[in-house]
């Protein structure tokens, strides 16, 4: 069993876990960070977190409609959390700077109700589809 498996099994607490996947980003290892703050989010869907810092990740790596759908559900979850409203604000720029450079529209917010079921269901990877 690899070592990010086993890790990932011993750790119990979703706040453990997702301390674990940002320093995992912080070492440079950003696919392993996903996977485990997957895993976080997972665990604990009523837990702002993990949804916040996957955000904030997947805006670093240009998938804005996804990284709104996770800030937007971490808002939901803590409203008026100074960390989620400065990634949510981050990321939204960088989605409207990206369409503005390549002549695109105004896209529509994403995040349908389908989504934020899926999330709330602990369903992470379906909360895209």
């Amino acid at each position: 069993m690899s070592r990010l498996k086993q890790t990932m099994k011993s750790v119990t607490s979703s706040r453990e876990l997702n301390g674990y996947g940002m320093t995992l980003f912080l070492k440079n290892m950003p696919m392993n960070a996903l996977v485990v703050l997957t895993e976080a989010a997972r665990r604990s869907p009523d837990d702002f977190l993990p949804f916040n810092n996957l955000g904030a990740i997947l805006n670093n790596f240009g998938q804005y409609e996804m990284a709104l759908i996770l800030l937007r559900y971490a808002d939901e979850l803590s409203p008026d959390n100074a960390m989620v409203l400065s990634n949510l604000g981050v990321t939204e720029l960088d989605g409207a700077v990206r369409r503005r450079r390549k002549g695109l529209p105004e896209s529509p917010r994403p995040g349908s109700e389908s989504s934020r079921s899926q999330l709330r269901s602990g369903h992470v990877e379906r909360a895209a589809e």
